[in-house]
């Protein structure tokens, strides 16, 4: 049944083009609004039409992994553009990715490039503790994700459902940075606190602004958005002065089996180009990019500026599975 949507879905997006219409299908999970942008001006310069498929915000990134994998034998897409990257690793594991190194990947640090071309990481964003002006000063902002653990904030903080997205990947950077135990701790404590469980970063960016809860964790991509929507809110980087702040980039991989794979290749060499990272920059979401001489405009920050995780791409993804499985236990926030 899902499969027979999937096609009936495809055959909507692509209707109106006609047969003679070079035509690639990406599978997107990347926010659509910004996405579109990128894909329109892909379509401008190489009159190449473009079918994306978007992942629900509620479910980012889950839902077109679980299809990927149930359409492994018979693929119908030809890229895979990840606003994450734990899933795509993954994907990559089990042989699911078409080894292709992107033209001009060399201009990217070594650590955002798959050893066996399977990947290639664009743009990032990072995990912020987020607040309300109105409500905290910077100096009452909490400053690290174990601050959120004191009494001050039980129930006074929210965060995106943990089983998807940026917080499924945040537990298992935590897994692999502060070893289980630990990261058990940091989860079950922040259940013990009364932490709000919303559908969404941007639920829980929406839930600060307002209000609501005066504390919240999220993506910069959010909170940026909001800015530019005139919301108060301000933003730490977590433990810059400790163990550092997640980052997270996206990734984009040709599928095996690429129905067009030709087509595929020269998508893939866009979105992980410089002009990518330079048109994802001066969006609303204020991506910042991996390469150090593209520009980055206010208010994001060069990542060079911000204390990162001390760890490769492949050990946060190794983790994915196994932060999960205890997620899903008793002994999870659900």
């Amino acid at each position: 049944m899902r499969r027979a949507l999937l096609l009936c879905l495809l055959a909507l997006v692509c209707a109106g083009c006609g047969d003679s219409t070079p035509r690639v299908v990406i599978y997107c999970s990347v926010d659509q609004d910004f996405a579109e942008a990128v894909l329109a001006r892909f379509e401008e310069q190489t009159g190449i039409a473009v079918a994306a498929v978007y992942d629900v915000e509620a479910a980012k990134t889950v839902g077109l992994y679980q299809r990927l994998l149930a359409e492994r034998e018979a693929p119908q897409a030809d890229v895979f553009w990840n606003g994450e990257f734990t899933h795509t690793l993954a994907l990559a594991r089990q042989g699911l990715l078409q080894p292709y190194r992107p033209a001009h990947a060399a201009d990217l640090p070594s650590r955002y490039l798959a050893a066996d071309s399977s990947w290639t990481a664009v743009s990032a964003r990072a995990r912020v503790i987020v607040y309300n002006t109105e409500l905290l000063t910077a100096e009452q902002a909490p400053q690290t994700l174990d601050a959120l653990l004191e009494p001050q904030w039980q129930g006074r903080l929210c965060i995106a459902d943990p089983v998807f997205g940026t917080t499924a990947t945040h537990l298992a950077a935590l897994w692999a940075l502060r070893g289980p135990a630990r990261a058990q701790e940091l989860w079950q404590g922040l259940r013990h606190n009364q932490v709000r469980v919303l559908p969404s970063n941007g639920a829980v960016r929406d839930a600060v602004a307002r209000g609501d809860v005066p504390v919240g964790l999220t993506d910069t991509d959010d909170v940026f958005v909001g800015l530019a929507d005139g919301k108060p809110l301000g933003w730490v980087y977590p433990d810059a002065d400790g163990e550092g702040t997640l980052i997270v980039p996206g990734t984009v991989a040709l599928l095996r089996a690429s129905p067009q794979p030709e087509l595929g290749r020269k998508l893939v060499d866009f979105l992980c180009s410089a002009e990518t990272e330079r048109l994802l920059a001066t969006l609303r979401a204020n991506q910042m990019p991996l390469r150090p001489e593209v520009e980055v405009p206010a208010p994001a920050v060069p990542l060079t500026s911000i204390r990162a995780y001390e760890l490769r791409l492949e050990q946060i993804a190794a983790c994915l599975d196994s932060s999960a499985v205890w997620l899903r236990s008793r002994r999870g926030l659900e």
